[in-house]
């Protein structure tokens, strides 16, 4: 009963804080996320990765595949994404039904940071024997190395700390949970003018209804 009057907007819902842009910056421009190493690069992949399309926590993403994701283009804009190239069961049990609608990451052209081309620069470097998508950075590399990381996959450990690690070691403000990437993934896809039924399959959200509290700062949506 609790579940169904969240669902419908009249129970009790807290609000994550949408990380500040000034926070985002400061990851974005740390030598944490530098995509020209190869540590860097899988952080700000997998920094990415969570920010657009995860609802809740780490649920599976320690099993992903270099098959999980794949860029595609806008036939119409011309502009390439990030979608998932596999569905996948939501982590609640009640839901059985598979996603129909995928979220994606847009490509953000002139943009250092664009997180296509981060993704599509750290596909190539993955090592071709193992097909996991997380895997572990090799001690050693040059620019011109075809293969950046070793035949190990990252642990489990080490990607359910991942969020906390990487909040810590940039000092952000405020210390944000995995619900406040989520957020501020719906956010920044808002403004973007994408419409609610994509923003609710990165959130999870059953109703724009129950959409527009989780979004920060927005006045219009696209419908």
């Amino acid at each position: 009963m609790v579940a169904e009057l969240k669902r419908e907007g009249l129970g009790s819902i807290v609000h994550h804080p949408v990380t500040a842009e000034t926070d985002r910056t400061k990851l974005y421009t740390s030598v944490y996320l530098n995509p020209a190493t190869p540590s860097g690069l899988f952080n700000k992949v997998h920094f990415d990765i969570r920010l657009y399309f995860f609802r809740r926590g780490c649920e599976n993403i320690s099993n992903r595949t270099k098959h999980t994701f794949v860029i595609k283009k806008n036939v119409k804009t011309g502009l390439r994404f990030v979608t998932k190239g596999l569905d996948e069961l939501t982590k609640n049990p009640r839901e059985s039904d598979k996603e129909n609608i995928s979220p994606i990451m847009p490509e953000t052209p002139g943009s250092p940071y664009c997180p296509v081309r981060s993704f599509e620069k750290y596909i190539s470097k993955l090592n071709p024997e193992l097909d996991r998508l997380w895997q572990r950075s090799l001690s050693s590399f040059t620019d011109d190395d075809d293969v950046w990381y070793a035949k190990v996959p990252v642990g489990a450990k080490t990607i359910a700390t991942f969020m906390s690690d990487l909040i810590k070691k940039c000092d952000l403000s405020k210390n944000y949970t995995n619900h406040s990437f989520r957020a501020t993934g719906a956010t920044m896809l808002s403004k973007g003018m994408y419409s609610p039924s994509q923003i609710m399959a990165v959130t999870g959200h059953k109703s724009v209804h129950c959409l527009i509290p989780c979004i920060r700062g927005l006045t219009r949506m696209k419908r």
